[in-house]
């Protein structure tokens, strides 16, 4: 074994030649590593400069910095499942580098470490990404499921193969982080768990083919996702948005109804949702987050299932958590209880307190008592 780069003759060589098959010398273009490979270090692929395809060998774990810096030539790069860790500066001389096979499942790649993710992550520095399907055969990855066993998703993992098109979370990821499916150029639909607990930072950025989204879940549990900022709810950049209703089928909502299981809505929960025309409030609601309803331009009424009284009660963090900033009609139950626009206001005794951002419903009020 070479243990360092002055162990190495290619070092100083200009040219490396082995016996081919017809007994001739000739500059290899394709090498496999033996399988006693377990860290690839720069000194190992010395001297393989004419080499197109390298297939690293099942048990190697680790890549170390600049490892492939002596195949400027390399086009195909087969990757073992047992790969978990790849160092900085290991791929960015690899600037004709056309096609990686992994030999590996979804959950395997999701769980490499890429130290650098511009620099390291060949999916990033290919032009085509290939997985084995079930039939044992390579194809580019269109589809991917993420098993429930991946609770939280991270950055760099699937960045930029533009081949998918549909990606499927299933029923267990709590956590989607910062960009972490992010430039996939060409996806079109991602399916969203219901065990979804937070997204962090803009984690579709520049994933700009993205048109529809399908969360399995109530309202009454996306409106419990923890939102970093705007941007985090997909809302913010998808139209197309369907939840699943009470008939299991699924539905893109232009009716909201917030029932009495909904206390509090969360911070940007139903930001940009375009569809949205109608909003049914339960008298149990008490807080609404910011900017909950960011430019939900569409909303022509709402009605609420309570008093003036009820509705001063509930706290409205600023002037986007209010629906009604962007409603053309607020109705609310009367003692016959028929929908009606209240046009007059009494303040009981019993109102110690009225919260800020509550006024913008009430824009048919002619009486105030």
């Amino acid at each position: 074994m070479l243990s360092s780069g002055y162990s190495n003759p290619m070092d100083y060589a200009k040219n490396f030649y082995i016996l081919n098959e017809n007994n001739e010398w000739v500059k290899p273009t394709t090498i496999t590593l033996p399988n006693n490979i377990e860290y690839l270090h720069s000194s190992l692929l010395k001297g393989y400069d004419g080499v197109e395809t390298l297939i690293l060998n099942e048990g190697l774990t680790h890549i170390y910095s600049n490892a492939f810096d002596s195949v400027p030539n390399l086009k195909n790069l087969y990757l073992p499942a047992s790969l978990s860790y790849v160092s900085s500066n290991t791929f960015g001389q690899c600037e004709i580098l056309q096609n990686v096979y992994y030999y590996g499942t979804i959950e395997s790649l999701l769980n490499i470490n890429f130290e650098n993710w511009e620099q390291d992550n060949p999916i990033k520095n290919s032009l085509s990404f290939y997985m084995k399907d079930s039939n044992n055969e390579w194809n580019s990855l269109t589809d991917v499921v993420i098993p429930s066993s991946m609770t939280s998703i991270d950055f760099n993992r699937l960045n930029s193969v533009s081949s998918i098109k549909t990606l499927r979370l299933e029923e267990g990821t709590k956590v989607i982080n910062d960009w972490a499916l992010a430039y996939l150029s060409n996806i079109e639909t991602i399916y969203l768990p219901s065990t979804l607990e937070k997204i962090n930072y803009d984690p579709f950025f520049e994933s700009n083919s993205l048109n529809t989204i399908y969360y399995n879940g109530s309202i009454s549990d996306w409106v419990n996702i923890e939102f970093t900022d705007m941007t985090s709810n997909p809302m913010y950049r998808v139209d197309n948005f369907y939840f699943v209703n009470e008939s299991n089928e699924w539905e893109k909502i232009s009716t909201l109804h917030l029932d009495e299981s909904i206390t509090k809505i969360s911070k940007y929960a139903f930001v940009r949702m375009n569809s949205l025309s109608t909003i049914y409030i339960s008298n149990k609601l008490e807080k609404v987050d910011e900017d909950a309803f960011y430019e939900c331009n569409n909303i022509d009424n709402i009605y609420y299932y309570g008093s003036t009284s009820d509705w001063f009660n509930i706290e409205f963090v600023n002037d986007n958590s209010n629906p009604c900033k962007y409603a053309n009609n607020l109705f609310i139950l009367d003692e016959n209880d028929k929908w009606v626009k209240p046009t007059k206001l009494e303040f009981n005794s019993d109102i110690e307190v009225i919260g800020e951002y509550t006024f913008g419903a009430f824009k048919d009020v002619e009486e105030v008592i």
